[in-house]
């Protein structure tokens, strides 16, 4: 009959299996003695970690296991919002630098608001009313902005790298470097917006109305963009990068220079848009709108 094997990742069987050395921590349980079964005296305590002659029993592989493992969930406490900031953002629209760590703002009234160099990250700002707000160096990572008003907001060089914005209102706002890579922009308002050099590597644009945005070196590298439109864009220099651009609409944009290497333009609208000196997907230069 077959034993019952028990399967570890590989790394930590070899190390389970490694013999005691100065170089090789051990693990070592002082087991409380029964009330009904002797222990004879001896010296040695029991070893928890196997060598090649003992079984690999679940209790050695649960402290084992629990011994590697645990420090790291030790050592990373949770952080939470600060609420002597939050009440000061409540009562003066006004926080720079202050620490909103997952604070809760869902439909708050943030107009204007002064959040320069705060940190928000993984905030719920769901709905929330940020127009004009100041946000320059604010970290936003895994915020939840989405159906929130940002219209005219001063984002740049925001860190916003995987923040949920789909159906956002970001209509005029100043996204300069900021970094938005893997961020979800699906059926966002980013008309007239300036988004010069920022990061959308990696970023999810479904649908997504850029139209008049300027984008110069811009990066939408490996970005989802199908259906996104770029009509009157300026996207000189910008980065495409094997990119989705299924069915977006780059009429009258100014692509010169840009990179479409590798890109995917299947049924994209290239209507009278300048792609002169652009490297087109197959790694052509075009010549498209040079005088």
């Amino acid at each position: 009959m077959t034993k019952n094997r028990t399967f570890l990742p590989r790394q930590l069987l070899a190390r389970l299996e490694q013999p005691f050395s100065p170089k090789n921590f051990r693990i070592v349980v002082q087991m409380p003695p029964s009330p009904r079964l002797p222990i004879a005296p001896t010296t040695q305590r029991p070893n928890v970690l196997p060598s090649k002659s003992q079984p690999l029993t679940m209790k050695r592989i649960i402290f084992a296991t629990a011994s590697i493992i645990g420090p790291f969930f030790l050592a990373a406490p949770v952080q939470a919002v600060s609420q002597r900031h939050l009440e000061q953002l409540r009562t003066t629209n006004k926080c720079v630098n202050c620490d909103l760590v997952r604070a809760d703002l869902v439909s708050t009234n943030l107009s204007g608001a002064d959040l320069s160099g705060a940190n928000l990250t993984g905030a719920n700002l769901f709905g929330a009313n940020l127009k004009d707000a100041d946000l320059r160096r604010a970290s936003l990572g895994n915020a939840s902005l989405s159906g929130a008003s940002l219209g005219g907001a001063f984002l740049s060089g925001a860190f916003l790298k995987d923040a949920f914005l789909r159906g956002s209102n970001l209509q005029g706002a100043n996204l300069t470097s900021a970094n938005l890579s893997g961020a979800n922009l699906s059926r966002a308002t980013l008309v007239d917006a300036v988004m010069n050099r920022a990061n959308f590597s990696g970023a999810y644009l479904f649908d997504a109305n850029l139209k008049n945005g300027n984008l110069q070196e811009a990066n939408f590298s490996s970005a989802y963009l199908e259906g996104a439109d770029f009509n009157g864009a300026n996207l000189q220099k910008g980065n495409f990068k094997n990119a989705d651009l299924r069915n977006s609409d780059f009429s009258e944009a100014d692509l010169r220079g840009a990179n479409l290497g590798g890109a995917n333009l299947g049924g994209a609208n290239l209507f009278n848009a300048n792609l002169c000196d652009a490297t087109m997907p197959d790694g052509s230069k075009s010549r498209q709108g040079c005088q």
